[in-house]
């Protein structure tokens, strides 16, 4: 019996001991640790479903600057982004003034050239001119000269002929000596009397061969004087030739540089001496709209486009004055020739200029190669005939025909 009762009293305290955790469980000691109070207190809800106006205030900043992060984000980067482009730009901007002012120098340079090629026609005109009047006074003495020549060959005939009268109208020998003396000029001429008889004959023979010589004298020098006057008049002509071109290049520099806003028309009657771009060549794709090959939208083709390969030889139209001469965007290596009567052509996608601005060129000067720069899918030459600055249709030039000078587009 004791031992059963030590067995009762030790299932007692083995139970007593496994409930002792649930009762703390259930009733769990008070927590002595502060409630926080830098909890955000959210603001009373009205009916309306918004947060009264009057509460707003209550809302603690922890959260406002958690909420603001984000935004002052998007702001540096919208800034950041903004100076990005602004940047760019700038960058655009410069450089499109650097465009414009190289345009401006080479312009600029052009326009001098032009000048100075006028000043040099204008003196060149001034020094044959003095020539041609300097020739005018030598053709006057010479022609003077050339009158008193053939005066004197027709004494010289006159006297022959009474000589002849007097010699033989006689016969007699003291008649020939007395014609023999009066015909002689020098003491020396006069021969003895037994050789007048002799010798009548062959003086007059002598005497008729100076009459021939003095006129061809006059003759010849009446001719150089002619032809004297007439070289310098044909070099004054071609003076005041070269100084209409000259200021006539340099007006269409003013009008390539400066275009008129209203385009005269254009000249049908003249005929045109502009030669191939390439010598010779087909021309592939027309002046007028077309869809852009690499841009693939319908635009202005404002040239004409000749079929050459790399390399070939480019020479200028017409004579003129080369106004630009290097990289122009999408026209890759590019040229531009002023040349008379408002008329300038321009040469693009060259591989290779061989003319600066301000060079003056000729007819069939050599001024490049043919090349693929800029926007271009292969070897050819994009030409254009511009007139007062606008582009029209380069066959009209290049093949002289009148009816196809026509604005390009």
């Amino acid at each position: 019996m004791r031992y059963k009762r030590n067995i009762v009293a030790a299932i007692a305290i083995t139970l007593a001991l496994v409930m002792t955790p649930f009762a703390v469980a259930e009733e769990p000691a008070p927590d002595a640790t502060p409630p926080p109070t830098n909890l955000p207190q959210l603001p009373a809800i009205p009916d309306g479903g918004e947060p009264a106006s009057d509460q707003m205030p209550s809302l603690a900043p922890v959260p406002q600057k958690d909420d603001s992060k984000p935004p002052a984000k998007s702001e540096d980067k919208n800034k950041e982004s903004g100076n990005d482009k602004d940047q760019s730009e700038g960058e655009d901007q410069g450089a499109a003034r650097e465009a414009e002012n190289a345009r401006l120098l080479a312009a600029e340079k052009a326009r001098k050239a032009a000048e100075m090629a006028v000043t040099k026609a204008r003196i060149k005109v001034e020094k044959v001119r003095a020539q041609y009047r300097i020739s005018k006074f030598e053709a006057k003495r010479m022609a003077k000269r050339s009158r008193e020549l053939s005066e004197l060959a027709e004494q010289l005939r006159r006297d022959m002929g009474n000589l002849a009268r007097a010699a033989y109208s006689s016969g007699g020998e003291d008649l020939n000596l007395l014609a023999t003396m009066l015909a002689a000029e020098t003491p020396q001429e006069v021969l003895s009397g037994a050789e007048t008889a002799a010798t009548v004959a062959g003086y007059k023979t002598i005497r008729w061969e100076r009459v021939l010589k003095t006129q061809a004298k006059a003759e010849d020098l009446a001719k150089k004087a002619s032809g004297m006057v007439s070289t310098s008049k044909a070099k004054l002509d071609d003076a005041e030739k070269e100084l209409a071109e000259a200021t006539e290049l340099a007006e269409a520099v003013d009008l390539v540089i400066e275009p008129t806003k209203k385009t005269p028309p254009v000249d049908l009657s003249t005929k045109s001496d502009w030669v191939f771009p390439t010598g010779k060549g087909k021309i592939t794709s027309e002046a007028g709209m077309r869809l852009h090959p690499i841009l693939r939208y319908v635009r202005c083709h404002a040239g004409a486009d000749v079929t050459a390969p790399g390399g070939t030889p480019i020479f200028a139209v017409d004579d003129g004055i080369v106004l630009q001469a290097g990289s122009n965007g999408g026209y890759g290596n590019f040229t531009l020739i002023a040349h008379r009567k408002g008329l300038s052509s321009a040469y693009a996608h060259q591989q290779l200029i061989l003319v600066e601005p301000g060079d003056q060129v000729t007819r069939g000067q050599l001024i490049g190669e043919v090349g693929s720069t800029g926007l271009s899918t292969g070897a050819h030459l994009h030409f254009e005939a511009l007139y007062h600055g606008k582009p029209y249709n380069p066959r009209g030039w290049l093949e002289d025909k009148p009816e196809m000078r026509i604005p390009a587009c």
